[in-house]
Formats: C-alpha cells, structure tokens, sequence
C-alpha cells in the first residue's frame, strides 16, 4: 500500500477504473451469450412481400401513411 496520498489516489483510481471495465465486459458477454442472432427468411422486398411469417405495415398516423393515401 502506498504511503503518500497522491499513491493512494493513484492506487484507488486504478480499482475503480478496474472495476468498471470488469462490470462493462462482464455485461457484454452476458449480452452477447443471451440474445439469439435469428437469420431473416427475406433479403429483399419482394421477399418480404411474399413470405408469411412475419406481419409488415406501417404505423398509422405516420407520415408514411400520408405519402402513401397521396401516391
């Protein structure tokens, strides 16, 4: 353990940079161990269009539903 103050701001510096950097890594993994990286069944539009397992449209009142009633 360091004698001098400026040594024990240093030293306790040092744990706390420490212990933040475990915690965010440890958090990431556990992230990126729990969530599934599930492959799309479309790569395209008319894919989308033409399978049935996942429901599209748009929200309404967006202004997408207003270019689309003009068009």
């Amino acid at each position: 353990m360091a004698d001098s103050s400026s040594g024990r701001t240093l030293l306790s510096f040092w744990w706390i940079f420490c212990i933040i950097m475990m915690a965010t890594y440890s958090g990431n993994l556990i992230a990126f161990l729990t969530v599934t990286k599930d492959k799309l069944p479309f790569t395209d539009l008319s894919g989308l269009v033409a399978q049935d397992k996942y429901q599209w449209g748009i929200q309404g009142g967006a202004i997408f539903e207003q270019i689309l009633k003009v068009k």
